[in-house]
């Protein structure tokens, strides 16, 4: 069920606030888009109604490859399709030969328009919903899904009930997923603080976005009234109107415990155990299936893996690797 991961970084990387800010570093946008110009200069906006009248944006690059697999790939939390980690990946596996769809969560990217109803993170169907439209509409002999942070873990939830929606997934890789949320949301309120104004500015200019849309229903004055993840947190729920507490909405979400008992699809997640936001030790709490790896890393930061001077990053290789195998 545990492995090493082979990921070796220069000594300049070994930091984790090194690999994490740099892998989001604005400049490296420019390299991450330069090398994806043959992905992006093939891809098509896509909207899959994903049922209950819930739709999302999704960019499908198909290959030119006889039968390409497909991978369906999902950002982080207030990520997007168009996050470099995702176009460096998507790149990354667009030239050797798969074709790749970036699938859009609600109310990320561009996408806010599309539903009324804000996004949380326990909206699994329709992005069930949104894997089997893609899956339908495309009919790859191959298909596979790929997901970093918040997007890994819908991804394993994914993995988790695809038998149950005949979804027919070969392999499901995540790249440190949020196993308990609760503890993460703890991490990023209580650790370096750069994160946390990282994610509280990126959610209230989000919650901007829809307020605007969507004047009738949303008070931006309510919504916008906290500085702290906390209290958001709170404010969200009352307006979500489904759980009694944060407690109970981050546990809805979370991996651990009986979560994978029923897990049927191979899956693969990849945890770093220097996550300033996602600590590695939860994946003591993973249920021990027969269809689930985990894999350890001494390094990699949050999402980075960051492997030589260009920027480029490790975790690409490492789902092509995993694709590239027909099961753990």
């Amino acid at each position: 069920m545990y492995e090493t991961a082979s990921y070796k970084p220069p000594f300049w990387a070994r930091n984790t606030h090194v690999q994490s800010l740099l892998a989001t570093f604005k400049l490296r946008r420019v390299f991450v888009e330069k090398k994806a110009k043959s992905l992006l200069e093939n891809t098509e906006e896509v909207i899959l109604n994903c049922g209950s009248g819930v739709r999302l944006q999704g960019f499908y690059s198909p290959n030119s490859k006889l039968d390409a697999p497909l991978v369906v790939l999902l950002h982080g939390w207030e990520g997007s399709a168009n996050s470099m980690y995702l176009l460096s990946s998507a790149q990354s596996l667009f030239s050797r030969g798969y074709s790749v769809f970036r699938l859009n969560l609600r109310d990320h990217g561009e996408s806010h328009h599309l539903n009324e109803d804000l996004f949380h993170s326990c909206r699994l169907d329709e992005v069930v919903g949104a894997v089997k439209e893609i899956y339908t509409k495309y009919q790859p002999k191959q298909f596979f899904m790929g997901g970093y942070s918040l997007g890994g873990n819908f991804c394993v939830r994914v993995a988790a009930v695809a038998h149950q929606h005949d979804l027919p997934i070969d392999k499901v890789v995540a790249i440190c997923p949020p196993i308990d949320p609760y503890e993460t949301m703890h991490e990023i309120q209580n650790g370096f603080a750069a994160y946390n104004w990282y994610f509280l500015k990126k959610w209230r200019s989000s919650l901007t976005k829809k307020a605007d849309i969507f004047p009738e229903k949303y008070d931006k004055k309510k919504l916008l009234a906290h500085r702290d993840l906390a209290k958001l947190t709170d404010v969200l729920l009352d307006e979500f109107g489904e759980f009694d507490s944060s407690k109970q909405y981050f546990d809805a979400y979370a991996l651990k415990d009986s979560r994978l008992q029923d897990l049927q699809t191979p899956t693969v997640i990849l945890l770093a155990e220097d996550d300033t936001i996602i600590p590695h030790t939860g994946s003591e709490k993973l249920y021990k299936s027969k269809y689930l790896q985990i894999v350890k890393s001494s390094y990699g930061g949050h999402c980075g893996f960051l492997k030589d001077g260009k920027l480029n990053s490790w975790s690409d290789d490492f789902l092509f690797e995993q694709f590239s195998k027909q099961s753990i």
